[in-house]
Parts: structure tokens; sequence; C-alpha cells
């Protein structure tokens, strides 16, 4: 990217050629070639509260149960496994603490499960959490450009799309102009958005189990104001809509329904704690 003397983006740069642009959408993933590198805003990580760091896929064996048209999380040792049913094969992976079990580790579980070999495909290592100032001057950055999360719930997804939905909102409500309060509002409701994900992925993990390591360390770590606000909440009553509504602003939408809330807090228990 090149900058002008006002520190927006002018031109890009690709394959050997320069291409001028008035507006950059920074869709690059986790390379984060525009806003990530370009600005580099400050990294707000979810470290301390989504315990995962790692991911290995692999590929499983057909078996009747490949025709479930599901998606099945599993929880294991040092993290969870996803299966997805395909027509000709289960795509599976181990998401995974790196601080509570290794490679080796790891796979050494997940053949045990299944009862055979099973060969990596991928492998991942990454910071859970969001760059604190999505859009800079004329640039925007999507999806995992932005920032990046676990695949439960499809949270990530969910994410790009209300982005996608607010930028093409502004953009059309502008007439081609976007004044700087719009682009603070949006950076402002990004975070705000990116506090409901991690809070609603954290509850996932609250269903009491403590017989691994992992499992003990989430059990006894500290828990985001907001997220133990919540919980508590949830503990006494079923959530309503202005349980959730801190999470959203600016005319960005819930990412998650009450009845999302509702069936992953099912199973969640813990020390009551006041409502507020």
């Amino acid at each position: 990217m090149r900058l002008d003397n006002r520190g927006h983006v002018c031109a890009l740069q690709l394959e050997g050629a320069q291409l001028e642009v008035d507006f950059a959408v920074d869709a690059s993933g986790l390379a984060r070639m525009g806003l990530g590198s370009a600005f580099r805003p400050g990294w707000r990580t979810f470290g301390s509260v989504l315990p995962t760091d790692r991911a290995i896929t692999f590929d499983l064996q057909p078996t009747g149960s490949s025709l479930r048209t599901l998606t099945r999380s599993t929880a294991m040792t040092a993290g969870w496994i996803w299966e997805i049913p395909l027509n000709r094969a289960t795509r599976a992976g181990y998401v995974f603490s790196s601080r509570h079990a290794d490679d080796a580790m790891m796979m050494a579980e997940v053949q045990h499960r299944f009862g055979y070999h099973v060969q990596p495909r991928h492998e991942l290592s990454f910071d859970q959490g969001y760059f604190e100032t999505a859009w800079v001057n004329n640039v925007v950055a999507l999806g995992t450009a932005s920032g990046f999360v676990e695949p439960l719930g499809a949270a990530l997804a969910a994410h790009t799309f209300e982005q996608l939905r607010n930028l093409e909102r502004i953009l059309a409500s502008g007439g081609g102009i976007v004044p700087a309060h719009a682009i603070e509002a949006f950076s402002s409701a990004n975070v705000r958005s990116w506090t409901g994900v991690r809070d609603y992925l954290r509850l996932h993990y609250d269903g009491g189990r403590n017989d691994t390591p992992f499992w003990r360390e989430l059990t006894s770590a500290e828990l985001p104001k907001s997220y133990a606000q919540l919980r508590a909440c949830f503990q006494k009553r079923t959530p309503r809509h202005i349980d959730i509504e801190p999470y959203v602003g600016s005319g960005w939408q819930s990412l998650f329904r009450q009845i999302d809330w509702l069936s992953v807090a099912a199973a969640a228990r813990g020390p009551s704690r006041p409502c507020t």
C-alpha cells in the first residue's frame, strides 16, 4: 500500500503494477496485508478468556453416521473436536491449547477416539482477538483481516456478514461520502460485537468439567465483567434481549439471539452471583 500525505491509501501494489484507489477493503485474511501492515492498530487478545490457540484438521473414514446432516462438536482433554459430514468424507479438526498439549499428544488422542490412524491435513496457530480499530481513514478490514476466533457456532462468519451489512449501509446512505463520525461508530460497534462473540464462545466452556488441567484452568480463570454478569443472570432466569443488547450499537444487529445463548447456557453452571 502507498499512503499519501494525509495517511490515506492512494495506491495498491499488485504483481508489479500499482493500482490507484480511493477506498480499500482489506480482505486478505490472516495475512492482514492492509490494515495490519499499513496502520498496525492495537490488537486485543482473547487469550485469557478463550484458551485455545492451535488447530489441526484431518479427514475421518466414512461411516454410517456420516450421513447425518449436522456438525458435531465434542469436548476433549485439551480442547474440542469438530466433525462435519460431507458427501464423500467427514472433515474434522481438533482445536486445543498448546499450553496443555502438543501435536503428537493431540493426534494420539484423536486416533484413540476413532480407533484408526488419522493423517493430519493442515496445522494452524492463532491468537484469538481483533484489531481495536477496524476502519482507519479510507481502509476497512473485514473478516479474518480484522480478527479471528475459533470455529465455534460459526461466530466468525456471523461477525463478518454483519461487518459487510453495515459497511454497505454506511456507504449507500452517504452517497459516496463517509463522515468521520460514521467511521468511528463502525469501529466502536465492531468492538462491541467482538465482545459479544468472545462472551458467547466462552459460555461453551462452562459445562462444569474439571477432569484435566485444561478444564481446571478454565474453572479457576478470571472472567470478563460483562460475561460474569451475564452468566449470573442465566443462572437465575432465561435470557432476554436487554441482556445481550450491550453487545450491539450504531445500527448493528445481534449476532446471536436469546435462543442461541439459552441453548449453550443450559449446560453451564457455577456459583451464583448477583444479577445487575
